[in-house]
């Protein structure tokens, strides 16, 4: 695996796990060390009907990438889906995640839904109380055409 991105998967029978892109580009299921990707909050679940769409990234020296998870008011995973990233940069390869969660939302026709995710900055890019760095210019100008497809969108900040 290339990179191992943690999102914490919990299904009705407890099981854990967290996801490893390969190289292929392949997402493959791995056990999940509960000490290694503990987080501080705990995850709430959204209201029905509509959906919760976690995103992050990960960049290391030569590696870059994103996910998102998708889960409904009952924590259950709707839709997954990860990518490798050409961006080296954390803003870029977080705003490439942001992307990928509100193209999955596209992608299964989901009208309602929270992103949620933990970069404050293009929290705030997004709710327009803060200034878009021209690195992410591209890629946040590629959310804002997708925008009008959805009917209810909301962009929160959850600290790690």
């Amino acid at each position: 695996a290339i990179l191992k991105i943690p999102i914490t998967v919990e299904q009705g029978n407890g099981a854990k796990w967290f996801w490893a892109l390969s190289s292929s580009g392949n997402l493959d299921r791995e056990e999940f060390d509960c000490g290694h990707f503990a987080r501080q909050n705990r995850w709430e679940p959204p209201l029905a009907p509509w959906i919760k769409i976690n995103v992050d990234a990960v960049v290391r020296a030569k590696e870059t990438a994103g996910a998102a998870v998708a889960r409904d008011e009952h924590g259950m995973v709707l839709a997954l889906t990860a990518a490798p990233f050409p961006h080296p940069e954390l803003v870029m390869a977080e705003t490439a995640a942001m992307l990928l969660g509100l193209q999955l939302a596209q992608d299964y026709a989901w009208s309602s839904f929270v992103i949620e995710f933990d970069c404050l900055n293009l929290v705030n890019c997004w709710n327009g109380s803060a200034d878009v760095p021209w690195s992410a210019a591209h890629i946040l100008q590629c959310m804002r055409d997708l925008e009008p497809s959805f009917s209810n969108l909301i962009v929160s900040f959850v600290p790690r």
